[in-house]
């Protein structure tokens, strides 16, 4: 899961820029893990369709590096899977942040 997202972030990012990784403990039992990049971001009408098997982003900052649209689909799932939650938060030309919010126990 967290390579996923890691490669997405450095995959979609410009050249030498930063990606952050940080994970703190939300509520009791929670641990909350983001992934955030400064790099090309999502254009805000395809932000709710990620997570969606075969879904791919377009727009005029993609690169022609694109896989088969399941990373996020699969990562979605097995948060889901494991009772979390995954929020996307994203400027087009900005960048990205992804939160995944696990049960602590669940995620070790």
């Amino acid at each position: 899961m967290l390579i996923n997202l890691l490669t997405n972030a450095i995959k979609f990012s410009h050249r030498g820029s930063d990606v952050l990784l940080s994970a703190e403990q939300a509520s009791h039992g929670w641990v909350r893990i983001s992934v955030e990049d400064r790099g090309i971001g999502i254009p805000a009408a395809d932000i709710a369709n990620l997570g969606t098997p075969f879904t791919q982003v377009h727009g005029p900052y993609i690169n022609k590096e694109q896989g088969a649209g399941l990373g996020l689909a699969i990562t979605k799932s097995l948060v889901e899977a494991m009772g979390g939650t995954i929020d996307f938060d994203s400027t087009e030309g900005q960048g990205t942040q992804v939160v995944v919010t696990l049960q602590a126990a669940k995620a070790a």
